[in-house]
């Protein structure tokens, strides 16, 4: 599996900054919402789209734990030094999204994470 983030510019702003985890459907890898990611980021929300280990076999389940196992794996970005994130996510306001056998996993995942914010099934 594979994933990408997308994050606004960062200019002098310390805003903290919304995140969403996107994530496809059956037999999709990460690419298939890619088109999202930069549009959420122009729009102030850092954004990460996934692959699946087995995309022609993960079942909402699957994908629901992908999306909150990347949403957490999102939010260490907050505090490692390194991270052109680093203090700048809002830990508190977390979403997932997904399309086809992927909105069945945002919406498991809304179901198993009362913390997230938002989910999105597409």
């Amino acid at each position: 599996s594979s994933a990408t983030i997308y994050f606004p510019e960062l200019e002098s702003d310390t805003s903290q900054l919304p995140s969403i985890v996107l994530v496809g459907g059956w037999g999709c890898g990460e690419q298939v919402l890619a088109a999202w990611a930069p549009f959420l980021a122009s729009h102030g929300i850092v954004a990460m789209t996934i692959g699946t280990p087995t995309p022609w076999k993960d079942a909402p389940p699957a994908r629901s734990q992908a999306l909150l196992d990347a949403s957490m794996a999102l939010q260490s970005e907050h505090t490692r030094a390194a991270s052109p994130l680093f203090d700048r996510l809002d830990v508190s306001r977390r979403a997932v999204m997904g399309y086809s056998l992927g909105g069945g996993g945002a919406q498991l995942a809304a179901l198993n994470d009362p913390t997230l914010k938002c989910s999105v099934a597409l």
